[in-house]
């Protein structure tokens, strides 16, 4: 009876250190991902704030259709996509705090 429970433990904990290891590489992905999705915010922030600096002709108009577009390919409206970057900064800020 020992055995077979000596066995079951070493099967067990190969099993519980994979799903260990799965579940940290999901929460490295999160934070990748946050940080992607916040830079791509922060690039858009930078193209509204070099437009209204510059003047540039036609360049209201191009940063009017990238974000359609953009928002239209993640699947968002134009609302849902600020709260998101809201959000991923916000997240992205405390993420760097914690690693200073």
């Amino acid at each position: 009876m020992n055995k077979a429970i000596l066995i079951g433990l070493l099967f067990l904990i190969p099993t519980t250190q994979l799903i260990a290891e799965e579940a940290n590489d999901l929460e490295m992905r999160h934070l990748l991902a946050i940080a992607k999705f916040a830079g791509s915010c922060g690039l858009m922030s930078e193209m509204l704030d070099f437009q209204a600096k510059t003047k540039m002709d036609n360049g209201n108009e191009f940063v009017e259709r990238f974000f359609a577009v953009e928002t239209a390919r993640l699947g968002r409206t134009g609302e849902e996509y600020f709260k998101e970057c809201q959000y991923a900064i916000t997240t992205y800020d405390k993420i760097w705090k914690v690693m200073e």
